[in-house]
């Protein structure tokens, strides 16, 4: 197309090739910064997920007030199979309170990650009567 001043008005070639210049230069480090969020997000969930399937194992195991230690891992069924969970009582600092650690673990690209809840629980026998429960 010419314009009436008798020049074309479309691109030179030094223009196209400064653009594509400036999109091979620009364009790897924009997919790697989108790479990298999605990773996060990726790994913020599935975070957000353990810590929510640990805090329902810890308000379970207080609801049954029954620490059968040779049952405190496990996994969390066909729901989450990735999942996996552990607890651990351990008496505080020398009281008669127990301490209640929950610890939820999956594999996450090729990297073992986890998440810890704890509580301080009191464990109390059938009479009522406050008591320890020693490993």
């Amino acid at each position: 197309m010419i314009r009436d001043d008798g020049r074309s008005s479309g691109f030179t070639l030094i223009e196209v090739l400064v653009t594509l210049l400036l999109l091979a230069l620009v364009l790897p480090t924009v997919m790697a910064g989108m790479s990298l969020s999605l990773r996060a997000a990726e790994e913020s969930k599935a975070k957000a997920e353990a810590s929510s399937l640990a805090q329902a194992k810890l308000a379970e195991l207080q609801a049954q007030n029954q620490w059968d230690l040779q049952k405190l891992s496990g996994d969390f069924g066909p729901s989450h199979p990735q999942y996996r969970w552990t607890a651990q009582l351990t008496n505080y600092e020398g009281s008669t309170l127990e301490q209640l650690d929950v610890t939820v673990s999956w594999r996450q690209r090729q990297r073992e990650n986890s998440v810890v809840l704890s509580t301080i629980i009191t464990n109390t026998d059938t009479t009522g009567m406050t008591g320890t429960v020693s490993p």
